[in-house]
């Protein structure tokens, strides 16, 4: 277990997302790495981890980092989908994944496209209606 460098913007996201260097190293260690310096700790690895400790002998023996089994199956469970972007040993960004893929570009995304759809319709809504009512500001 080796210490990370961090970048003044990977400190403050991970103060922002309530997560401890810790946990990224926990991430970038145990988790799955799904392109380049990009590492997810995936629903199933979290899985496999918890399940790997609750077979361990002793749960109050130190294990990962000063952690016992208990502590690190809770931190575990809390850090599903959490996802690291990483060069080498420097932590560039921490974030929680909400969705179950990564999408490397929106314009692909269909949920993207329908939410440019919406707002775009929302916006011609509201022109219709602005004009509308300078055309009665005009004529009174």
């Amino acid at each position: 277990m080796f210490p990370l460098e961090q970048t003044l913007h990977s400190r403050a996201r991970l103060r922002q997302r309530g997560l401890r260097e810790i946990d990224a190293q926990l991430i970038l260690e145990l988790g799955t790495e799904f392109r380049t310096g990009v590492f997810m700790l995936t629903d199933n690895d979290a899985d496999t981890l918890i399940s790997e400790l609750s077979t361990c002998a002793s749960p109050q023996e130190s294990i990962w980092g000063g952690m016992s089994a208990g502590e690190l199956k809770r931190r575990i469970d809390g850090l599903r989908r959490a996802t690291v972007v990483a060069e080498g040993r420097t932590v560039i960004t921490v974030f929680h994944k909400m969705t179950t893929n990564l999408r490397t570009d929106p314009r692909r995304d269909p949920y993207c496209h329908r939410r440019r759809q919406r707002q775009e319709a929302q916006r011609r809504r509201r022109s219709f209606h602005r004009g509308t009512a300078w055309l009665s500001v005009l004529h009174a």
